[in-house]
């Protein structure tokens, strides 16, 4: 990491009725909020599909990820 910046990201799994199932975080040196936003909600489907859950709603507070996502 040449200039010290990193970017942190995390997401969480809940079921239906908001129990916590499991979660991560993770850092990135490149602080670019988009890719962070974008990495958080890969891990976090990654980490639904791996636990079997096919059904997900996902859910993010980030515009440019909702649009990079829905087009």
């Amino acid at each position: 990491m040449a200039n010290g910046h990193l970017a942190e990201f995390g997401c969480i799994i809940r079921y239906s009725h908001g129990d916590w199932i499991l979660g991560c975080s993770d850092s990135v040196n490149e602080p670019i909020i988009l890719r962070c936003e974008l990495l958080a909600i890969l891990h976090g489907l990654t980490l639904a599909w791996d636990r079997g859950c096919r059904y997900v709603i996902c859910e993010t507070d980030c515009l440019d990820a909702f649009l990079v996502i829905n087009h």
